[in-house]
């Protein structure tokens, strides 16, 4: 749809089709921040978690962390992919179905990087697997503006999606663990930041775009991608050694 809307009234048109649905959601959030404290207590609910005797307590990464992680990381990724498809039309010369199955590529990007995070987070753990699937996203953000050829350009995207969806479903469990009393808590309060954040970069992309192109749209999303990963990387740092230390029950 964002495609099409761009083919008939230009790459503008993204950011007023989706920033109302940003606002209104980033709203939504700030309402929904503090649910009504009715859930099973936290006792019960880790009891009912699978394997619970296996796991040894650990501490959660450092709040500050996170919640940087949680701004940047989509901020990154919303100022490369609110213009991408005026980039790809304009500069690769892709159609309007062409766009479309590009599209389609991304979205299955999106899937598998899912279903890999459901598959290797449990055993690499979600922090080490955000950090290396950040990591992965400053180098592809600079590559991706450089192929002429359409097709590596998409192929470029598709790499990056998938590393994308890999960083920031990896994150989720580590959000959750800010708060172990009331999980849904703290998730909501991470899609508040993420939500307003994803309203920002679509606002902040219509302008790097206008100034310097997709290059520029580019670096500053490495930029932005590697500050991220230093953010992750941080707060792993900060409770080494004895914070990440295993024990064994007795």
């Amino acid at each position: 749809m964002l495609a099409l809307a761009v083919g008939r009234w230009g790459w503008r048109a993204p950011f007023l089709i989706v920033a109302p649905f940003l606002v209104g959601l980033t709203a939504w959030g700030a309402r929904v921040a503090r649910p009504p404290s009715d859930a099973a207590p936290v006792d019960q609910q880790r009891a009912d978690a699978p394997a619970a005797e296996d796991h040894a307590p650990r501490r959660p990464l450092p709040r500050w962390s996170i919640w940087i992680y949680c701004f940047l990381q989509p901020f990154a990724v919303m100022i490369v992919f609110a213009v991408n498809g005026d980039w790809l039309a304009t500069s690769l010369h892709l159609s309007e179905s062409a766009l479309g199955v590009a599209a389609i590529a991304m979205g299955i990007a999106e899937v598998a990087g899912t279903t890999l995070t459901m598959v290797a987070a449990d055993r690499t753990g979600p922090a080490r697997m955000s950090t290396w699937a950040m990591a992965c996203v400053p180098p592809l953000a600079i590559l991706v503006s450089g192929p002429t050829n359409a097709v590596v350009a998409v192929g470029l995207f598709v790499i990056l999606d998938l590393a994308i969806e890999c960083s920031f479903v990896a994150v989720l469990p580590l959000v959750s663990e800010l708060d172990p009393d009331n999980r849904a808590r703290a998730i909501s309060h991470a899609f508040v930041i993420i939500t307003g954040s994803r309203a920002i970069g679509s606002v902040a992309a219509g302008w790097i775009y206008g100034a310097g192109g997709f290059a520029a749209i580019s670096v500053v999303a490495a930029v932005v991608a590697a500050a991220a990963t230093a953010a992750l990387i941080a707060g792993r740092a900060s409770r080494r050694p004895q914070d990440r230390r295993r024990t064994t029950p007795a």
